[in-house]
């Protein structure tokens, strides 16, 4: 899972487990947030030429967080499938920052709902402590916003990895068969044996969840030069196979993203 969407279901989760009263310390100390020198929060607005630029609403997460919770606010994220103008296809382009389809940040209360996207830049590439980041969630919209609900995407999701793992025992033999592998084991033990990096993705009160997410952790294997995205066979009809079961985990694992981090909306009711 790439460090964007991470972040992104890290601030959400959290800013729903802020108003269940459990609350985060410093989220610059979030597993997702180390190599971040800074995450700030803008609106566009129009200068004096009629131009838009972002000002500046929040320096920083905690206090996003801290001002979000004033008013009883709901998080969810919803996904933007990419374009395919640029002829490249969505999964190829997932590792990259910017790449994929885009991730946002939805905010609901009472007076209104807002869209925030994330941009990220190196500010500080040669930064001691390798906090090279610079992210500010820009505030895109004031809309609702609200992807297809899937009840049955956990079933769908372990199908996904069965067929994938399958393939890569029988046609690849290489080391991302442990991460297909990993996964299902998460699935199958509903938790009890996690393999993730972050660790602390969800909070104690959406525990429920966490199996789901550290899934997705273990199987999201997208990404440049070595990833699975550049494996290939020069058998044409296995290359096709290839393909098809890579769209199929990808497609699940955006869902299972999706659905488990939004569930805790409903949980909270």
């Amino acid at each position: 899972m790439t460090g964007p969407i991470a972040q992104l279901i890290a601030l959400s989760l959290y800013g729903n487990a802020y108003q269940q009263g459990e609350k985060i310390t410093d989220f610059f100390q979030h597993s997702t947030a180390h190599y971040c020198k800074h995450i700030i929060f803008s609106q566009l607005q129009k200068n004096m030429l009629g131009k838009f630029e972002a000002k500046l609403i929040y320096d920083n997460p905690n206090f996003f967080l801290e001002k979000m919770s004033e008013t009883p606010t709901q998080f969810t994220i919803y996904y933007q499938p990419k374009s395919t103008k640029d002829g490249l296809d969505e999964m190829t382009s997932a590792a990259f920052i910017g790449g994929g389809g885009k991730w946002n940040l939805v905010s609901s209360h009472t007076n209104a709902v807002s869209v925030w996207t994330a941009n990220w830049n190196v500010i500080d590439k040669d930064n001691p402590d390798n906090r090279i980041w610079g992210v500010n969630y820009v505030k895109t919209g004031d809309c609702s916003l609200y992807n297809e609900s899937d009840e049955k995407y956990i079933d769908a999701f372990y199908t996904a990895l069965e067929k994938v793992y399958h393939f890569t025992v029988t046609k690849n033999d290489s080391a991302f068969a442990d991460n297909f592998k990993n996964a299902m084991t998460t699935l199958d033990s509903k938790g009890k044996t996690l393999f993730g990096y972050h660790k602390d993705l969800v909070p104690s009160c959406y525990k429920s969840i966490e199996y789901l997410l550290d899934a997705c952790q273990s199987a999201w294997v997208f990404g440049g030069m070595m990833s699975w995205n550049d494996v290939y066979f020069e058998d044409d009809a296995v290359f096709e196979e290839y393909k098809s079961v890579s769209k199929e985990l990808y497609s699940s694992l955006i869902t299972t993203i999706i659905q488990s981090v939004n569930s805790v909306v409903n949980t909270n009711n």
